[in-house]
């Protein structure tokens, strides 16, 4: 397939049954790394295949994909007194990639996606998410409108139910929140000659989910040429003040802070040769922020906040 797409490239990893892959334009975006995670024996139960990471820069953002396959079948109900139980399976695999990435990837544009084959609206008691589904500030399952929409527009229409998600950490809760960001199904069934019976006897049983996130359109990719920011900030979490710190060849221009709600609470001037700065947030209330580190109103970088009182 790679050899019949123009400027395209693709990585396969195989070793399992059936393995994951990626295929993406090398012109598009900077590959810095694709390596598995939980590949040792002890999460081969709850792992048939490896979770695969894909570590690129976009127009001179980090991002960090999280392609997987979980265990398929089930009784719908998860009883973890049962290792080999296919929801406790799948339970330990959500919870296992979201400790994963809020040791690794805190402050960074994250997204998991794959067959994940379990249901997002199952009851709390038997939701294999709910961990995730519960840490609504960090983490949002981008299709759950479609998982809470028509079955018409479901990725496994032969049950059918909704199986195949896209979740995203908060750093990309603005990009999705635009309205030229979307989210949907494709029904690729409905291009080829055979419909479904050819799509399903060639290709696969799921429909692809798809995502496009509108990013800042005034970067480029020539930015890759150009020295990446440095911005983090110390304590964090903090209680009531935290501290900036950045570093890059351009000139700097402002911090702004917004809530979860997109809503700018507070804008910090930086001036020339300025290297730190202090936020006081004493007078608002705990929950995570988003600071966004502006160029000329470009931005530079992203960071999450967390205020606990």
């Amino acid at each position: 397939m790679i050899d019949s797409l123009s400027s395209y490239d693709g990585y396969l990893e195989s070793v399992w049954f059936a393995g994951l892959a990626y295929i993406y334009k090398p012109d598009i975006i900077q590959i810095n790394n694709i390596y598995e995670i939980y590949t040792s024996s002890e999460y081969w139960n709850y792992f048939p295949r490896s979770p695969m990471v894909m570590d690129f820069n976009f127009r001179n953002e980090r991002f960090i994909i999280i392609n997987n396959h979980f265990k398929c079948c089930g009784d719908g109900v998860l009883d973890l007194n049962i290792t080999n139980d296919e929801e406790t399976r799948r339970y330990f695999a959500s919870y296992l990639l979201k400790e994963y990435v809020d040791t690794y990837f805190l402050n960074e544009n994250v997204i998991i996606l794959g067959d994940l084959n379990d249901s997002l609206l199952d009851d709390p008691q038997n939701n294999v998410f709910q961990t995730i589904l519960d840490d609504q500030d960090n983490y949002l399952f981008a299709d759950l409108e479609i998982a809470n929409g028509n079955s018409s527009e479901w990725s496994f229409p032969t049950w059918p139910s909704h199986l195949d998600h896209i979740l995203l950490t908060n750093e990309l809760f603005f990009e999705f929140e635009n309205t030229s960001s979307d989210i949907q199904t494709i029904k690729i069934e409905e291009y080829l000659p055979g419909g479904w019976s050819e799509y399903d006897e060639n290709i696969s049983d799921h429909r692809p989910v798809a995502i496009k996130l509108l990013l800042d359109s005034n970067l480029d990719v020539a930015n890759f040429t150009k020295p990446k920011t440095v911005f983090f900030n110390y304590p964090n979490p903090f209680s009531s003040e935290t501290t900036f710190s950045f570093k890059s060849s351009a000139d700097l221009n402002k911090i702004v802070i917004f809530n979860l709600n997109g809503q700018k609470i507070m804008s910090l001037n930086v001036h020339q040769g300025q290297s730190s700065i202090v936020f006081n947030a004493k007078n608002f209330p705990n929950g995570i922020y988003i600071a966004k580190f502006l160029s000329n109103n470009n931005k530079m970088a992203t960071r999450k906040l967390v205020l606990i009182k």
